[in-house]
């Protein structure tokens, strides 16, 4: 029986409802991204998810091409790595170390502390992701290169200090010897694959040797200090470089990802390597200053200036983001449909939105790590009016009377304490983009940690991140792709062999999973799709895992699809029959099974697979 399919101890992967007459079985994957307690914690693991998808969305082209694309998409994400293990060790040092431990004991023992809690953090990244099922496409052997890494910002983070600590000279030459060697290690891996084995042997000696560099931090005693090191306070010497040079390695890889085939690839690649390095900046600023603020502590000046540009991006991107949906309107009956139609002409004109994410974070990261960081106040009280304005006449037009009192009230509240005195515009910066969405994760990982349906809820942004495999960067969420669809092919061949009819119904999420899965299998298996995102986001964003023959490849089988025209994540497929559904419930994305048509294209293909089985 179909109903006793499961692998070891896991749950059934199908399931007949008790009140139905056996016809119907639902198929369950969501186990695979939200079975356990520990998946609450991918949360911590978003920028390197997204600097993994910006190497999947590179597109085809020259087989040389494509391989200097993937080897800057990988260096980008080996810089990336560097970046968020110099700013959690900056926390844990500057915070931890000096302002808890060191007024205890002396500098020394205060240093060394630091040094082993932020080893121990990354070690335990190390296993997290070590310890995850590795898929077809992993690429295991980038994960002691990029361990080396961290464990060399974490030195480079704690040489600066003591140094300066001990007015010594800092070797920021010399200094930079390894993690260019690891770029060069990890681009030539990239470029001629034969070279993989030599990569995970040299990445490994490259672990042992920053090893050594950091017993000797603490080797010599150091002096006690009376103020913090500049190069822990201030977003400046090992930790601009890092990050001037993840910049730099996304500059080439947007480059190289124009395509005139793909005209969607270098916007996406651009801004999914844009917001992997301001959300990993952001993870470890805004752990930084929460950390900070546990012992009553304020926030870093590092912190407070990359507060104070995720705090001008933000405004200008609600800025573009009001500008475009006042200008892409959609009429409709009431507010939620006006907005959802909105919603899907984004989707259909999303390359200037792509293209803006890119410019702005940018010239963004160029004012937050130069002098320059002066003017971002300026810029704030410049742009800010006329975004509240944009964002408060958007939600009147659209008939969402809460959004324009909301966005005035609080505002006004911003302004006025800025203007009275009660806090400065860092302070407001630090509160609004690190602590807040500090406390947000927070929340929602202890909330998912406890709680089965919220984990689920949680999960479902994994769906497209962890969907592809561990290629570009190996610290990403694992994918859950070649179990759920070796899973699913178990169950489709046993209902083969004892049903005279197979209709496998899809939505969303599923609907991909049952393309790719039914493209392995043989047979004349229906399918029937609804909310589908096959044709709007993957094989418009990632065109070289979906190319254009990917309904062919599928195979001559019947397929009906059905989307709404309020959907912004569903489309039409091409080459199969679809059916575009008004949406007079605005149903949206969401229960397409009520719908009459589905019933009827379930019965079409029904009678289809009978035919073709006689």
């Amino acid at each position: 029986m179909v109903d006793d399919v499961r692998f070891g101890g896991d749950p059934p992967l199908v399931h007949r409802p008790a009140d139905g007459d056996g016809s119907l079985i639902s198929f369950r994957w969501a186990s695979r991204t939200s079975g356990t307690a520990a998946s609450a914690l991918w949360l911590l693991l978003v920028p390197y998810m997204l600097v993994n998808l910006a190497g999947w969305a590179l597109p085809d082209g020259p087989q040389r091409r494509h391989r200097l694309a993937v080897a800057s998409v990988r260096i980008a994400a080996l810089l990336l790595t560097l970046v968020f293990a110099m700013v959690t060790t900056t926390g844990v040092i500057g915070v931890g170390a000096y302002d808890v431990v060191r007024p205890r004991t002396s500098w020394s023992v205060a240093m060394l502390a630091g040094v082993v809690v932020a080893c121990l953090i990354l070690t335990l990244l190390w296993f997290a992701t070590t310890r995850a099922e590795e898929a077809r496409n992993d690429r295991p052997y980038l994960r002691a290169p990029h361990m080396a890494m961290a464990l060399w910002g974490v030195w480079a983070t704690a040489v600066t200090a003591a140094a300066e600590s001990a007015d010594a000279p800092e070797p920021i030459g010399s200094m930079w010897v390894l993690p260019v060697a690891l770029c060069a290690l990890v681009a030539a891996g990239s470029l001629w694959p034969g070279l993989e084995d030599v990569t995970r042997i040299v990445g490994r000696i490259a672990v042992v040797a920053v090893m050594v560099l950091l017993a000797s931090v603490v080797v010599r005693p150091l002096d006690d200090v009376t103020s913090l090191p500049a190069s822990l306070v201030t977003v400046g010497g090992p930790l601009r470089g890092a990050v001037i040079a993840y910049a730099l390695a996304a500059v080439v890889a947007t480059a190289f990802a124009w395509s005139r085939a793909s005209p969607d690839s270098g916007p996406a690649v651009g801004a999914l390597l844009a917001l992997a390095g301001s959300t990993g900046a952001a993870v470890g600023a805004g752990a930084v200053v929460v950390s900070g603020a546990v012992f009553g502590l304020s926030a870093p000046a590092g912190a407070m200036g990359l507060a104070e540009a995720f705090m001008v991006g933000t405004i200008i991107l609600v800025l573009v983001a009001a500008v475009h949906l006042w200008t892409h309107r959609e009429p409709g009956r009431n507010p939620r449909e006006r907005l959802a139609r909105t919603l899907v002409s984004v989707r259909d004109d999303v390359r200037p939105l792509l293209v803006a994410v890119c410019v702005v974070s940018a010239a963004l990261a160029v004012l937050g790590l130069a002098r320059f960081r002066t003017v971002l106040p300026w810029i704030a009280l410049g742009t800010a009016p006329v975004a509240v304005l944009a964002a408060a006449g958007v939600g009147f037009r659209f008939g969402y009377r809460m959004v324009p009192a909301t966005v005035l009230v609080g505002s006004a509240i911003a302004g006025g304490g800025i203007g009275g005195g009660w806090w400065t515009f860092p302070e407001l910066a630090v509160t609004t983009t690190l602590v807040l969405p500090a406390g947000v994760v927070v929340a929602r990982i202890i909330g998912a940690w406890r709680d089965e349906t919220r984990r689920r809820s949680l999960a479902i942004p994994w769906d497209i991140g962890s969907f592809f495999s561990r290629r570009f960067h190996p610290f990403a969420p694992p994918t859950y792709r070649d179990v759920v669809e070796r899973d699913l092919s178990l169950v489709l061949t046993q209902l083969g062999r004892t049903a005279d009819a197979v209709v496998v119904s899809a939505h969303s999420q599923g609907s991909v999973i049952a393309a790719t899965t039914l493209a392995g299998l043989g047979g004349s298996t229906s399918l029937l799709t609804h909310g589908s995102p096959l044709a709007s986001v993957y094989m418009r964003f990632f065109p070289r895992s979906f190319p254009a023959d990917t309904v062919s490849r599928v195979g001559r089988r019947p397929w009906a699809n059905l989307w709404r025209v309020t959907d912004p994540v569903a489309g039409a497929i091409r080459e199969v029959a679809d059916h575009r559904l008004d949406d007079p419930h605005l149903r949206i994305h969401g229960s397409y099974w009520l719908e009459p048509e589905y019933a009827r294209a379930l019965a079409d293909l029904a009678e289809s697979d009978r035919e073709d089985t006689r």
